[in-house]
């Protein structure tokens, strides 16, 4: 055992530390934390006797790498993909105001049940609000599916009932 090293595997264990806290945070440390890995990792390669715990800390850092790599490149493509969206609305007798697919809003007035269909990019906002007239009483119901499946509803009922929903297109992978 040369000078350097010591009896000990700390630094390779610290790097398994930083690994399983690396978990459990939120990405925008993520680059700090490999930093740390990588660090503490080649320390432990150099000091420590017990090198098994730096190496195994170097390969989850890896891991965790790719792993971050591939969600980044699937979080871009989905905002960039074009999703069908299918608004529907229905109520005794409301205006209804909704995202297009400029991003505007377009409202329709007097409207019993409205439906419309429309392309968007994952990224972009949907609104979808109606609301009964002050003439008419009864339930409003609003609901966003995408690509046929549905992202987000609500109803309310009662005097001047409205309801709405929000959410992005690409939230419907979350599910």
């Amino acid at each position: 055992m040369s000078n350097t090293e010591s009896n000990s595997s700390t630094y390779g264990i610290i790097a398994i530390a930083i690994c399983v806290v690396s978990l459990f945070t939120i990405r925008l440390f993520f680059s700090l934390f490999m930093l740390g890995i990588v660090v503490f990792a080649v320390i432990g390669l150099l000091k420590d006797s017990a090198k098994i715990w730096s190496a195994a800390a170097l390969i989850f850092a890896a891991f965790l790498y790719m792993s971050e790599a591939k969600t980044s490149y699937d979080r871009q493509i989905s905002k960039n993909n074009y999703y069908k969206i299918q608004y529907k609305v229905i109520c005794g007798g409301c205006n209804v105001t909704y995202t297009n697919e400029s991003g505007g809003e377009d409202n329709f007035k007097n409207q019993t049940e409205f439906y419309r269909t429309i392309q968007m990019k994952g990224d972009q906002d949907l609104r979808l609000y109606a609301r009964n007239d002050y003439r008419v009483q009864g339930s409003v119901t609003v609901e966003i599916y995408v690509n046929g499946e549905l992202l987000k509803s609500e109803t309310s009922s009662g005097e001047l009932a409205s309801a709405s929903v929000f959410g992005y297109p690409e939230d419907i992978n979350k599910h």
